[in-house]
């Protein structure tokens, strides 16, 4: 039997919720969920949990944005988080937009993030799925690289003092790719896999993706179920369940995001 080893953190700076709620892409009047031609967008992606200061969350803690698994510490000098996803098949209807966004990504020393991530949503009735990249805070959109239901995505984040690199990748539909790098960080923090929010400019609710299945998820090369200080998270609206998170598989690498309720 194969021991999976305990990836520890060096827990030097931790990132505050109160912090994280402020990093926000805002939306112009026009309200549409993402951007009419490739580049920056209209809508963004909101980070996962982090651990409140001096303070370390127990599993299955609920959240009002992220569905997932974070590590709640940091201050390692180089992150690099990847997973594997299969895009769900929106059952859409017509009414308010809805969205979410499986994703990957890590908090920087500058209290901005880099998240490499997937739309997931409803916008006038109809399914969409495209890449959204944010790096060090800077939200960009892809709406004209459609995913479809589905293909395997892999998504990627590495940050070190070098350099920052995030990246969507579709497997399975050529030429649905994209990958932007940008300034380094002497540190990171609360590195992550999930389904985080989606705003535009406010917290949209979640379509009905049925399931997301997260495989091959790491944490700096080692399976990120074995890092130490992991935190699962459920997504609730107050006292209902939108989002649940299940159990790693025994690979430490797989798990699943099931929808409950918008």
């Amino acid at each position: 039997m194969r021991v999976m080893a305990k990836i520890t953190l060096r827990v030097r700076s931790v990132l505050c919720l109160a912090a994280m709620a402020t990093i926000v892409v805002q939306v112009g009047a026009t309200g549409a969920a993402f951007a009419s031609s490739a580049g920056q967008g209209a809508g963004g992606v909101h980070g996962a949990p982090g651990s409140p200061a001096g303070h370390m969350q127990r599993p299955d803690t609920n959240n009002a944005t992220f569905a997932g698994y974070s590590v709640q510490g940091g201050g390692e000098a180089t992150f690099t988080v990847t997973a594997n996803v299969v895009v769900p098949k929106l059952t859409c209807s017509s009414g308010p937009e809805r969205a979410i966004a499986p994703s990957v990504g890590v908090y920087n020393m500058s209290s901005n993030f880099s998240a490499a991530s997937l739309f997931v949503g409803c916008y006038q009735g109809k399914p969409h799925y495209f890449p959204s990249l944010v790096i060090n805070g800077a939200n960009h959109n892809y709406a004209t690289l459609k995913a479809g239901a589905g293909d395997k995505v892999v998504l990627h984040v590495s940050q070190s003092a070098s350099g920052t690199v995030v990246s969507v990748v579709d497997k399975s539909r050529k030429g649905v790719k994209k990958t932007l790098n940008g300034a380094g960080s002497q540190g990171g923090s609360a590195p992550w896999v999930g389904d985080s929010g989606w705003y535009n400019p406010g917290l949209l609710t979640v379509p009905n993706f049925g399931k997301i299945d997260f495989s091959g998820s790491t944490l700096d090369g080692h399976p990120f179920g074995s890092a130490g200080a992991l935190a699962r998270w459920n997504r609730v609206n107050g006292t209902t369940t939108q989002i649940t998170t299940s159990a790693f598989a025994s690979n430490h690498e797989s798990f699943t995001t099931v929808f409950k309720h918008s």
